[in-house]
Order: structure tokens, then sequence, then C-alpha cells
């Protein structure tokens, strides 16, 4: 998870706003689609990724 945070914060310095938009998107239709065929472990990572980019998204107005 640690290489993911530093991935945000680089795009964070970059004002990458299409990625954190497609990102959430694409996490967004993940977790709601595939919820039951996926494995507990793969969920919860995918959610918890999910809720930093929401969190970011939030504070950086996206």
């Amino acid at each position: 998870m640690t290489s993911y945070y530093k991935k945000i914060v680089g795009k964070i310095i970059n004002d990458d706003k299409e990625y954190f938009v497609g990102e959430t998107a694409r996490l967004r239709s993940l977790v709601s689609k595939e919820e039951a065929n996926m494995e507990r472990t793969a969920y919860d990572y995918m959610q918890k990724r999910l809720n930093i980019l929401e969190a970011v998204s939030k504070m950086k107005k996206f």
C-alpha cells in the first residue's frame, strides 16, 4: 500500500485530475460489479484504494 500512497502523492503534485476521475470510476465499477466474484482481500484492497482516491478528490475538489 505504501507504493500506492507514493503514486497518489505524485499525482497530487502534478495536479493530475484525469487520473483521479478515471481511476475512481474504474474502481467504483469493479467494486460494485465484481464484489461477488472476487476474494475478500482483493475487494478490501480495492475499497481502500477507492477511499483514498475519494478523500483526495474531495480535498482537491476534482
